[in-house]
């Protein structure tokens, strides 16, 4: 498994970079740099739900089969955690768009903003104590076996 899998990606840091500046912008700006500070916020947040998917799913594709059982056990752990509070946070931000298309005053309001800003960095927390607790109990699980890079146990004796 590689060690760099459990950082954050390029697609990631970018949109919390934009994020930060955008949420600082909005409330600071008037006029018209703060509707394009609030249109950064959107656009900046679909950026980083795109980043956070790309990491879960380059996480869910390193993993090992030391102990069959064991690895499912870890992976069953993750993904139970992390595609509930996935699919929670994109129905958060479905269920804002929504009440966009009825009302378009809705992605203006600075107190919208501020929860889904507190919301995006909950979860992308909430995502990686998750992914390191597997990534911490699969070097144990691997370290238990014996696994690494001179192991030939899978070659008859």
């Amino acid at each position: 498994m590689k060690e760099k899998i459990k950082y954050f990606n390029v697609v990631q840091i970018i949109g919390n970079i934009l994020l930060l500046i955008s949420v600082i912008g909005s409330f600071v700006a008037t006029g018209k740099t703060q509707n394009t500070m609030i249109g950064l916020f959107w656009f900046a947040l679909t950026i980083n739900m795109l980043g956070i998917t790309y990491f879960f799913a380059t996480w869910t594709k390193g993993g090992i089969n030391a102990d069959i059982k064991k690895s499912k056990q870890i992976f069953s752990d993750l993904d139970n955690v992390s595609v509930t509070l996935i699919i929670i946070y994109m129905l958060f931000y479905l269920g804002i768009m929504f009440a966009y298309n009825t009302s378009s005053d809705i992605r203006n309001n600075f107190y919208l903003i501020g929860i889904s800003y507190a919301i995006t960095v909950f979860v992308e927390v909430i995502l990686f104590t998750v992914v390191e607790k597997a990534y911490k109990e699969t070097i144990k699980l691997v370290k238990k076996n014996n696994i690494g890079k001179n192991d030939r146990s899978d070659r008859k004796k």
